[in-house]
């Protein structure tokens, strides 16, 4: 084994074959809707239409021997991913839990264990202690957590004399966390308040205010807190020290949880800083996002949600009654498809292969960034990320435009203050050097 960053962030990579075996027996233990000997008549037939989607078999059959043969070996995945989705396996549920839809069974091993490596690997889990599903995105997830923080305290105060409500209970994320909290709190009845972040100190979400808006909001009624921490925010790729908040919390007697957004962070922070402190053994760590369709590069529509354990039930739809185990998410129906593309990915690259892609990035990253700091063009990054904030004062309209770079405020660019590049696969040193030989023009 190479010398891992972190030494037990550790899974073994399956061959090719291993994969596609593995994923073919998953769509075998799944029920076939073109298998008249399958009976299946209380599902409705949502495999995709022949007549639209034929099956790449149909295209290949028509080539000579020696070019089938050469696109067969190189389309394996892209032929696998296709059969998934055209045999559209549902993922509703969380098949974490006890009981979930039998007919698709074979496909939801598949999401348990892709979650396994996410929740135990990764994110440090014990065996048994998380829960969790593979949501539409990084706000889907972000909302969940929200929605089951609210619902485990009205249930948890159900049967006090008091009467207890959601507006006893408060947001609190960074200016740099996802415009998701907004969204969550609006649906949920809560509220949220933006900590200013501390430009000091490597954009941490700042201390004193975080406390002050703790007590402000004690005074006024609140009782619980959800405490929201960055694992690679999306506009700055910035991190929350967890240690700093809850430090300050506990001193002050705060009742509060911790929800970390790793949207962006959890598939290359965890691989590059060997001291990440933001994994699911900390006690006051609730639940995570994370998004595939970042760094993993996978299709829209592949967030993930894990959550500690005896959690997610306090958000079951009582009324799904034709759904085994009910259903606890928001969205519903899943697409297997996406679930399985994110396990090939990860069991095709293994975490060294991860580990090495991400660091990769890192170098690349770095070497931007020093040359940056050579022509005095101010930025922020985090070392561990690949995420490069630049400050739009003086830097050239036509250049961020020209290569694309994110502003931070796209309604009134007098609020704008930073410009976003990231760098992932495509952006290769070439294109870098052009992208700095355009700033020295200037």
């Amino acid at each position: 084994m190479s010398d891992l960053i972190n030494k037990t962030l550790f899974w073994k990579p399956m061959t090719q074959k291993e994969i596609v075996q593995k994923v073919n027996e998953a769509l075998n233990g799944n029920k076939n809707y073109t298998e008249f000997s399958d009976n299946l008549m209380g599902f409705p037939g949502s495999f995709l239409d022949d007549k639209i989607f034929p099956k790449l078999d149909d295209l290949f059959h028509i080539l000579s021997p020696k070019v089938k043969k050469k696109m067969e070996e190189k389309y394996v995945y892209t032929k696998t991913f296709i059969e998934v989705l055209k045999k559209n396996p549902n993922h509703i549920g969380c098949h974490t839990l006890e009981k979930s839809t039998s007919e698709f069974q074979g496909t939801h091993q598949i999401e348990e264990d892709l979650l396994r490596i996410c929740a135990e690997v990764i994110l440090g889990a014990e065996k048994n202690t998380w829960d969790g599903f593979v949501a539409s995105g990084g706000t889907e997830a972000n909302i969940q957590a929200m929605w089951i923080f609210r619902n485990i305290w009205l249930d948890k105060n159900s049967g006090t004399q008091n009467h207890f409500h959601s507006g006893q209970l408060h947001v609190i994320a960074s200016e740099d966390s996802h415009y998701s909290m907004e969204k969550g709190v609006n649906l949920l009845g809560m509220s949220c308040y933006r900590v200013k972040i501390d430009e000091t100190n490597n954009r941490e979400i700042n201390l004193e205010e975080l406390l002050k808006e703790i007590k402000e909001r004690q005074s006024v009624g609140i009782l619980k807190f959800l405490i929201v921490l960055n694992m690679g925010s999306t506009n700055f790729g910035s991190v929350d020290d967890i240690d700093r908040v809850t430090k300050l919390l506990d001193d002050n007697n705060v009742n509060y949880e911790i929800h970390v957004d790793a949207a962006f962070g959890g598939f290359i922070y965890t691989f590059t800083n060997p001291d990440n402190k933001l994994i699911f053994t900390h006690p006051k760590i609730m639940s995570f996002t994370l998004d595939a369709h970042k760094m993993l590069q996978m299709p829209y529509g592949t967030g993930i949600f894990l959550t500690k354990k005896n959690r997610i039930e306090k958000v079951t739809t009582a009324s799904a009654t034709y759904i085994p185990g009910k259903d606890v998410t928001i969205c519903g129906s899943r697409s297997g498809a996406n679930t399985i593309a994110i396990w090939m990915m990860l069991q095709a690259y293994g975490s060294e292969e991860g580990e090495k892609f991400c660091k990769g990035l890192i170098e690349l990253t770095d070497y931007l960034c020093l040359e940056l700091d050579k022509l005095h063009v101010n930025h922020y990054r985090n070392k561990f990320m690949n995420v490069v904030a630049i400050d739009s004062k003086n830097f050239p309209k036509e250049i961020a435009e020209k290569y694309h770079l994110q502003a931070d405020d796209h309604e009134d660019e007098t609020k704008q203050k930073w410009w976003r590049l990231v760098v992932m696969e495509h952006v290769n040193k070439k294109m870098i050097n052009r992208f700095l030989k355009q700033i020295r023009k200037y």
